[in-house]
């Protein structure tokens, strides 16, 4: 039990990444979860399975930590070259609104609404739930 409630609080650490109100959950996400568990993907939410750690500078595929938004995952099972959630983290800020694919956010960087971060420190592992 001890195990399980010090992996949730290490996910709730990870996905809190940039602190303070700047990381918000999911706005969809039901009142009864703490939201830490949940990711987009192409625009929907998806579950993660929460079992992080943490890897500096060793990730593989894109993560946003989107300001306001919350966790954007390039890629997910079935979805193209997914490596089990070896995540590769960036930051983005500015308006950040209504971002919740990779597609959606590379966009955005390409029209100057966003500034897109490398944050290697903060890579992590933390596969999503197909």
């Amino acid at each position: 039990m001890t195990r399980i409630v010090v992996s949730l609080a290490f996910a709730a650490a990870l996905l809190a990444g940039t602190g303070g109100s700047a990381w918000a959950a999911p706005p969809s996400c039901p009142a009864e979860l703490p939201c830490q568990g949940m990711i987009y993907l192409n625009g929907a939410l998806v579950r993660t399975i929460l079992t992080p750690s943490a890897t500096p500078n060793a990730g593989v595929d894109n993560f946003y930590k989107v300001a306001g938004v919350g966790g954007v995952a390039a890629v997910g099972p079935g979805t193209g070259d997914y490596h089990g959630g070896r995540w590769k983290v960036f930051l983005v800020s500015g308006s950040t609104a209504g971002l919740t694919s990779e597609a959606a956010i590379v966009l955005a960087a390409a029209n100057g609404l966003v500034t897109i971060t490398r944050e290697a420190s903060q890579d992590f592992r933390c596969p999503i739930q197909p």
